[in-house]
Formats: structure tokens, sequence, C-alpha cells
């Protein structure tokens, strides 16, 4: 019997054939299940129409006088930005110094009036400047773009100040970290 009501097949159909109302039920279900498999899906509905814009003719608009806001505006400028520490030991550029070269020069050549101030003792900023130049880093950086600022500086660690045109002159961007 498996759990059915008829049983088995020829049971299913001597109640149906004994009972034509079971038969009739049967039928509008079959009918009504293909009827709603064939028809179309309802089509969807338009989106709303937009919200009309409305201008108020009577709002006052606020209106700086000429020059007010020009000069506030104008006074921006570049500032220099430090682009990376290498920490030289002797006069070895190691493969993160060489990134931050890398990274410095990049931003030389993308920006043509900039320059670099390097900051460090006389010999590791020598050693920089040469990568930069014409060294193992193959930069090609013109050296009249790169400032040496060794006063007071001691230690391995040289610090690496991209100085944009426009910005503070390239003394003042220098000596300011580590």
């Amino acid at each position: 019997m498996y759990g059915s009501v008829g049983g088995s097949i020829s049971g299913v159909l001597h109640m149906v054939a004994k009972r034509p109302y079971i038969s009739a039920a049967i039928a509008v279900l079959a009918s009504v299940a293909v009827a709603t498999s064939l028809a179309p899906p309802p089509p969807p509905t338009p989106p709303p129409p937009p919200a009309p814009i409305v201008v108020a003719s009577d709002v006052p608009f606020l209106v700086a006088p000429p020059g007010v806001l020009g000069p506030a505006l104008a006074t921006t400028r570049p500032v220099p930005t430090v682009v990376g520490y290498c920490d030289l030991v002797g006069t070895v550029v190691n493969n993160v110094c060489k990134a931050h070269l890398d990274d410095a020069a990049l931003r030389l050549r993308r920006d043509p009036g900039s320059t670099l101030v390097v900051s460090g003792t006389p010999r590791r900023a020598a050693k920089v400047k040469r990568y930069l130049t014409s060294g193992e880093g193959k930069a090609g950086i013109d050296p009249p773009r790169i400032t040496l600022s060794t006063a007071g500086r001691s230690g391995d660690i040289v610090e690496l100040v991209v100085v944009p045109a426009g910005a503070a002159p390239a003394s003042a961007a220098a000596g300011s970290g580590k």
C-alpha cells in the first residue's frame, strides 16, 4: 500500500471510476495548473516619474564681491612630502631604500619642476644622489634637482623629501624628520 489512499494504480483508477466527483476535481486542478503555467507573467510596473524641479524665484542668492574669495584660494601652495627614509649601513643601498629612491625618482619624473632634498651625513647623502643620477638606479635625474642637506646630521638614516614646484624652498623642507 505504500501509505497511499488507493494502494496501487489500479486501486486509484477503480476509486476514480466509482466516484465521478473525484475525477472532476482532478480535472479542474489539472486545468488550473496547466493554465497558470502557460500564462505569461504580468508586465513589470513602470518606474514613477521623476519629481519636478522647482525653482523659487524669490530666494535670494549670496554672491561674494569680486576678489573676496580669490586671494584666500590662491594662497594654497603645494607642500613638501617625505617619501621615505633610507637606513644605509655604510654606503650600501638595500632593497627597501631602493624602493623609496625609485618612488622619489618617479615623483620627480612626473613633476618636472619639483626637487628632492636628501638629508643625511655627507657620505650617505652623496651615495643616494649618485644612485638617482648616474648610479645603479639608472633613474637619470638631473643632479641640480637634488639638494643635499648634511648640516648637523649623523647616523645611518637618510631622509628623502620631494619639494613640488611652488612649495617652500628646499632648505626649509630639509631636516624635518628622524
